[in-house]
């Protein structure tokens, strides 16, 4: 009797199969294999990726800034972005601007209204280097874009005290960046 109803059950299961459309009647891929295509395709990605450390220029990228890595990927190379071009200016236009930030004074408001006045060009400089340099941190950025606001002691170093304070108009601005090339 038991094989009685085991001759019927694989009778059923050979119909059913008989039943299914061509897509079906493929071959099925162990688990193994599956696992197998996984690990492969997880090691071309970690190729590519030390590629692009070793020196593979990124998108939006003008290629490396010498030996500099990033600070959470020591593997990846910092690359230089491609900026914006600056507008053109006539020598009466830069003379103005520069009559006018004389005016702002030296003082904390001073500061915040330079500050305001450059941050559409350091945020589009601040979405190129995040494009060339996927992972990237304010601190990568300021050590390409501002070196004398990178602290080199204690290594690996740290911003400068006008960096670092809450609430700095490029920590503002690095936040809201995006990652535009």
């Amino acid at each position: 009797q038991h094989s009685v109803g085991a001759a019927q059950q694989a009778q059923a299961q050979q119909q059913q199969a008989q039943s299914m459309p061509e897509a079906d009647s493929a071959p099925r891929r162990s688990h193994e294999d599956v696992a197998a295509e996984s690990r492969a395709a997880w090691a071309a990605e970690d190729e590519a990726a030390a590629r692009r450390g070793a020196g593979e220029a990124a998108v939006g990228s003008a290629g490396c800034f010498g030996d500099e890595r990033l600070l959470l990927f020591p593997q990846r190379l910092m690359n230089v972005p491609i900026l914006q071009e600056s507008a053109v200016v006539t020598e009466d236009m830069q003379a103005d601007q520069e009559a006018h930030q004389s005016s702002l004074g030296e003082g904390e408001s001073g500061e915040d209204a330079r500050a305001a006045r450059s941050a559409p060009m350091l945020t589009a400089d601040m979405s190129a280097f995040k494009a060339a340099n996927p992972g990237a941190t304010l601190g990568d950025f300021v050590r390409w874009h501002s070196p004398r606001d990178w602290l080199h002691h204690p290594p690996p170093g740290c911003l400068s005290p006008r960096m670092a304070h809450p609430g700095n108009a490029w920590q503002v601005l690095w936040a809201a960046a995006p990652a535009a090339a």
